[in-house]
């Protein structure tokens, strides 16, 4: 099972709800910051313990008087959420400060904390860069669960087909309560197990109701799922350019995962954006592939995805296993000789455009593979460590800076073999495959006073014996 998130535009919201959305937003990010800030000692005294808590785990640090607190903010209906956003928040702080150095989250500012910076000795400009770009910034709502009487639902008119949201903004004591009027004139049913028709009530709600304008994609996507309600997840509101959208995620089955018979492997190209190698059964290179720059004019996320459809396409026609070009933190290096004319060698570390694709674009397209691949019936794509593959002889596996001595050729200094360098990347990847499945797997023991304790971190894997 997968996650699929579909993203709609709410069409043309009145400036009466548009400023309402805005208020709510507003005062979720003061209630978020709220809880930042009384947390932060507890957060830091976890953080000192160098161990890295689940979010549910970090859901618990909320207390009660914590959650009554948030009845200031009018936030009653987004207790939950914001539990499960803190949590979030908290667990990225602490996973990214294992590896590097990182600022304590901040996702709101208000002309205090802008004065308190400023007027201080010496203002770090850094901070004051940060706090500036969350000066009363609208905070993105999250919508914890679909229920037909509490968080988001749909709603769908019977007469036209479209589709409404159905958010609760408000608590039952705030004075912005609407009253709604759409089921005097849509004939709107709620997309629910036992579904009915929006109630009509001349009282003030707690919800506003949006019409959603959708595309021929999302509108079939959210009539499959329309079909099992169930498999609506959370929800999330956000502005971006004056306009509104709901972003939803929507549970999907896979179907069961084939069994490959050949290896697909995926790196960045020296003339072309990607390069595909496919082997055969016996490891020998049968196909090669490059893949250029999309033909219609198009966004950066549409061309990932196209490259990425593409990618998924070629390892379905081959019945291959993805293997991809993983990035370490010391790899991402430059890759082509130096220029002619130039003694000075390239840095090791210089990320650099390599054929209009660059280093951060490549870590996205990878991170779409895997629920791509999952949604094709395919096995999950494999990163393999791309340290000096592209130095690598595939043939006798010798390794040398002097294999690359030609831009786009790699030719060895100890056996003679010579390859196009996009092939020799491909090719290297499926060879290290082969030869990672023939390494034994090590566990690591340790006496402990229950037992012992034989783990493997990279596997996940742990358990105690006695």
């Amino acid at each position: 099972m997968i996650t699929k998130t579909v993203t709609v535009q709410l069409f043309m919201p009145s400036q009466t709800k548009s400023s309402l959305l805005l208020l709510t937003m507003d005062r979720y990010a003061k209630a978020l910051q709220y809880l930042l800030d009384r947390y932060h000692p507890a957060v830091e005294d976890i953080h000192s313990l160098s161990v890295l808590p689940t979010q549910f785990e970090l859901m618990k640090l909320l207390d009660k008087d914590a959650l009554a607190s948030l009845n200031v903010f009018e936030m009653q209906p987004f207790k939950d959420s914001l539990k499960l956003d803190f949590a979030m928040l908290i667990s990225s702080y602490l996973s990214l400060s294992t590896t590097r150095k990182t600022s304590y989250p901040l996702v709101y500012t208000d002309d205090t904390d802008i004065d308190e910076i400023f007027s201080s000795a010496s203002p770090s400009c850094a901070k004051a860069v940060t706090a500036l770009s969350k000066y009363r910034s609208p905070r993105t709502l999250l919508f914890g669960r679909y229920d037909t009487g509490r968080d988001f639902c749909f709603l769908r008119d019977e007469l036209t087909g479209k589709y409404y949201a159905k958010v609760y903004l408000f608590p039952a004591s705030s004075q912005y309560r609407r009253t709604c009027t759409e089921s005097r004139r849509l004939a709107l049913k709620y997309v629910a197990e036992n579904a009915s028709y929006l109630e009509t009530r001349k009282q003030r709600e707690r919800y506003l109701i949006f019409p959603l304008a959708c595309g021929k994609k999302q509108a079939a996507l959210l009539d499959d799922a329309a079909k099992d309600p169930s498999c609506f997840r959370t929800a999330r509101i956000f502005c971006r350019s004056s306009k509104f959208y709901l972003a939803v995620s929507i549970a999907q089955n896979t179907p069961p995962e084939q069994k490959t018979q050949t290896l697909l492997g995926l790196t960045r190209g020296y003339d072309c954006p990607l390069h595909l190698s496919v082997s055969g059964p016996d490891s020998s290179l049968q196909k090669s592939f490059r893949l250029t720059e999309p033909v219609d004019a198009c966004d950066e996320t549409a061309r990932l995805h196209l490259w990425a459809n593409k990618i998924i396409l070629t390892a379905k026609e081959n019945n291959s296993q993805i293997l991809y070009e993983g990035l370490a933190r010391r790899t991402d290096l430059l890759r082509a000789p130096t220029p002619a004319g130039r003694n000075k060698k390239p840095s090791m570390i210089t990320q650099r455009k390599i054929a209009s694709l660059t280093i951060p674009e490549y870590k996205q397209l990878c991170s779409l593979l895997p629920y791509k691949a999952a949604e094709a019936g395919l096995p999950r794509p494999i990163s393999i460590n791309s340290t000096r593959l592209f130095q690598t002889c595939p043939a006798c596996g010798h390794c040398s800076g002097s294999n690359r001595f030609l831009s786009g050729l790699m030719i060895c200094t100890k056996c003679g073999y010579s390859a196009d360098s996009n092939i020799v990347g491909g090719l290297n990847l499926i060879r290290r495959f082969e030869r990672y499945k023939n390494q034994r797997v090590i566990f690591t023991c340790r006496t402990e006073k229950s037992g012992i304790c034989i783990e493997n971190p990279i596997l996940g894997i742990k358990f105690q014996v006695p």
